[in-house]
């Protein structure tokens, strides 16, 4: 399972999370965002990591690895605002 925390900035995603993974301590919190800050240490930085293909393609290929060998729940704190990045990544979860 996988369950996406989607929300305005700062409306308490990581916190939720935070307390989600007490409740759920087998499952993994996993945050998109250190996908961009690891991508940023490689490219200049731009505006926003989420217009960038790669860290679209690699927050999709990283969740689904650590599905597949590390966790049954995932739990996502990261906005999505833009509907094509959220139909891309949501529809590469599926």
């Amino acid at each position: 399972m996988i369950i996406w925390l989607n929300g305005g900035f700062g409306a308490g995603k990581t916190t939720l999370a935070g307390e989600l993974h007490r409740r759920l301590p087998e499952a993994i919190v996993y945050d998109p965002e250190d996908v961009g800050i690891m991508l940023w240490k490689w490219m200049p930085p731009n505006d926003d990591f989420q217009d960038l293909p790669s860290w679209r393609e690699l927050v999709v290929a990283t969740a689904l690895a650590l599905r597949r060998h590390h966790a049954g729940t995932l739990i996502v704190p990261m906005s999505l605002v833009r509907d094509a990045n959220r139909i891309e990544i949501l529809g590469g979860l599926a």
